[in-house]
Order: C-alpha cells, then structure tokens, then sequence
C-alpha cells in the first residue's frame, strides 16, 4: 500500500463559500470530445463576456492548445480522463504529455474514489472536480487523505435537460450557501438542446466525435430557445451584477494553499 504525508489542516474558504449572499462563481466545461470548430464557436463567447472557464479536456486539441501555450489569463486547461472502458494510467499520461502539466482533473461520467485519487497525485494533480452534487447547498472543499482536494459543481446543463427542468433561472442552485461551481458541455450548447434526446440523435453511430463536421452537425442544431439561449441569458444577468466575481477553479487551489496552518 503506497504511504501518503498526513493531510494538514485547512481554514475554511469563507470567500469562496457564498455564506452570506452569492459572491463567487467558478464556471467550468467538459469537452467531451468535441470537435474544434464546436469550440471556437462557444469559448469565444465566454471570453468575450470576461467570463473565466475551466476547461477539462478529453483529447489532443490544436485550438484548446494554444490557450495552455500562451498561458491565456481567462482558460484553466485540466484533463477529463475517460475511465469508463477500462481504468489505466495511460489516459493521464497522453493528456498531460500533450497539454503539458495541469492543476486539476475531473473524470468523464464522474468515475471517481481511491484509485483514481491515488493516480491524480502520483501525477502532480492538485485538485480533483468528480464529484457532481446536483443543487446541493453548503457544498465545499474538501481534502482527501492523501492531499488532493475535491472540488464538487453543484449544476450542469446535461443534469438540467435529463432531469427535465425548465429553463428559467429560479431552478439554478445560487440561492443557498456554499460553493457555487457550475459546468457546461460545448456540443449540448452548441446544439442549443432542449433535452439530452437531441444530442443523442444528432451523435448516435458516430464513432470519434471530434472529426465530426460543422455541414453534418448543423441540421440537429435547435433554433428556438434551448439550453445555449437559457445559459447565455443567466450569465449575462450573472455577469452585470458587480457584487458577483467569476473564477477558475485554481485560484480555489491557490487561496486554500495560502490558508495552510
């Protein structure tokens, strides 16, 4: 059994924490495999609205690349390791040996628990966003037994359209304390859904996603209001309250390194 340095303790993170009234946000999105002109479509956008996005990335991308190489202020590049077929160390080492060393990782469909945290820290990972508690007030922090912090996100935009609930802002999770991380899927936005049946339609005998092309994937794209129109709309509201600050999920990592005793 592999022996880890005692875990120390750490104050609680009451600027992050939204104790008294929503303050801060983190924003993050799973990439999913999507393809790149997806993303050159949706990521501008966000950047646009000086709205900082962790990206957890699922493959080798040319146009995500370049953020990690000009260590772009906005983009917080961490991994999103596919450990639903089979659990190996490999699918770390090909991200991180293409994108370069990360902060943070979150696994796709959220597979999560020891060996997996073993593994992040064997590999200089920092913090580790698995865990989804969907609504869930006084989320927080949290550090494992062998150091690695556990970061959850309270929503996402798959959880909302396969849940069926309306799009309208009284069902976000911003009204009760806690950690307020949300996450985001660039096809689901880039489809515009209104539930998750329209993007499985439009991937469905697609073997590798990311060589789909904008003439194929085009038609299934939803021109009323869907779940793109609805995100648009709650973080513009979002982002012109001066009271609300956005942030990665590093610099969550970075205070809670500052608050060691």
């Amino acid at each position: 059994m592999k022996n880890f340095e005692s875990s120390v303790v750490l104050k609680p993170l009451r600027r992050f924490y939204n104790l008294e009234n929503l303050s801060h946000i983190a924003l993050s999105m799973d990439v999913d495999w999507a393809p790149d002109f997806v993303l050159q479509e949706i990521l501008p956008w966000f950047l646009s609205h000086g709205l900082p996005l962790t990206i957890f990335a699922t493959h080798p991308s040319q146009y995500l690349k370049k953020f990690a190489a000009e260590n772009y202020a906005g983009i917080e590049l961490g991994i999103h390791p596919n450990f639903s077929q089979k659990f190996d160390v490999d699918k770390i080492d090909f991200l991180l040996a293409y994108y370069g060393q990360v902060s943070g990782s979150r696994s796709h469909r959220n597979i999560a628990g020891r060996n997996v945290s073993d593994l992040l820290r064997a590999h200089n990972i920092s913090y580790d966003s698995s865990y989804i508690l969907w609504r869930t007030p006084f989320t927080q922090v949290s550090e494992t037994y062998n150091g690695i912090l556990n970061i959850p996100y309270v929503w996402e935009d798959g959880y909302h359209l396969e849940t069926s609930t309306p799009l309208e802002d009284q069902f976000l999770p911003l009204d009760t304390p806690g950690l307020k991380v949300l996450n985001f899927h660039p096809v689901l936005l880039y489809l515009n859904c209104t539930d998750d049946d329209q993007r499985k339609k439009a991937v469905r005998g697609i073997k590798d996603l990311t060589m789909v092309t904008k003439e194929y994937l085009d038609p299934f794209v939803n021109k009323n209001y869907g779940i793109w129109s609805f995100a648009k709309s709650f973080l513009l509201n979002l982002a012109e309250n001066k009271d609300i600050h956005f942030y990665l999920l590093n610099d969550v990592v970075k205070e809670l390194k500052n608050a060691r005793i």
